[in-house]
């Protein structure tokens, strides 16, 4: 479908003037602004939001695991109901008090990620932080569209990097030209500017806060949304599903109750303090870490 006759493309300036306008976008001082404002700001330079999705089978990821972590106070464990698979999973809304980089505040996702390391460091963990890596699965056969937020600054290390080739070759990019003619170069330049805030923007995440909100709950149609894990220098990936869709297709397998006890650029040295297995809908607590429960910590290994 040729996107050239949107009225939308006839909003915008010359190319020179555009990537200027991005520019002072991405310069610009939100703080105390309303959702309602930056929305508004947002449009004003950028005028289109495109976005790249995938529909696809889970197996074509890579992997079917998802590793989340929830950090907890210590002194704070007796109010917790480690019977529930809810206390590992997306919070409610009305503890979500500050943006997120997939989320508004008082608006929830399940914030998960590629590897366990990539889960704890997304954390913010220090040494002696305790939390919960909760590994969840999803059936290798089951088709997800999600949103892919993934900038051409991704590192070579990172496994999603061949997906950036791809989207960044000439197959692909003839595409675009088509369908967006006389303003291809205008729609380079936002995805670019949008995929690199993915990787760049610093709290309270104006930007990707509000652009993650309008892929997960203004559209009606992705399951998730795939970005860099910053805190892992774009070497692995996040992912951030909407709760609906985590409730319908992913599965918990195993948690870990960890306490940090070093953390350096290869790696993180944790205790193991219990771990929970499922039977149905039950969860069963065990002491002792078993050979089984290898394959679900992936890349980590804990300290014993």
């Amino acid at each position: 479908m040729d996107k050239s006759h949107d009225p939308l493309f006839e909003k915008l300036p010359d190319i020179e003037k555009y990537r200027n306008d991005l520019h002072s976008l991405k310069s610009q001082n939100f703080t105390g602004k309303s959702v309602a404002e930056i929305s508004n700001s947002i449009f004003e330079k950028a005028i289109i939001l495109p976005t790249i999705t995938s529909t696809t089978e889970i197996a074509n990821l890579g992997t079917s695991l998802f590793y989340r972590v929830r950090l907890v106070d210590p002194k704070d464990l007796n109010k917790e109901d480690l019977s529930l698979i809810q206390s590992f999973s997306y919070p409610p809304p009305f503890i979500c008090h500050s943006n997120g980089r997939a989320n508004l505040k008082k608006t929830t996702v399940f914030y998960c990620a590629s590897t366990g390391d990539a889960a704890m460091r997304e954390s913010n963990i220090e040494v002696g932080s305790e939390g919960f890596l909760s590994v969840w699965g999803i059936e290798p056969k089951t088709i997800l569209k999600f949103g892919i937020l993934l900038s051409d600054e991704l590192p070579k290390e990172n496994p999603w990097r061949p997906v950036v080739d791809y989207l960044n070759g000439e197959e692909f990019q003839k595409i675009h030209l088509e369908e967006e003619g006389d303003y291809y170069e205008h729609m380079r330049e936002v995805r670019r500017f949008l995929y690199n805030q993915f990787m760049h923007e610093l709290n309270p995440y104006p930007i990707t806060s509000y652009i993650s909100n309008k892929l997960l709950y203004q559209r009606n149609d992705l399951d998730f949304i795939a970005y860099p894990c910053v805190k892992r220098s774009h070497k692995q990936i996040n992912f951030a599903f909407h709760p609906n869709s985590v409730n319908q297709f992913l599965k918990i397998q195993r948690v870990f109750k960890f306490k940090i006890n070093s953390i350096d650029s290869e790696g993180i040295s944790f205790d193991i303090k219990g771990v929970a297995h499922f039977n149905g809908t039950r969860v069963e607590w065990q002491n002792s870490y078993q050979k089984t429960d290898e394959e679900f910590l992936g890349a980590i290994t804990p300290l014993f």
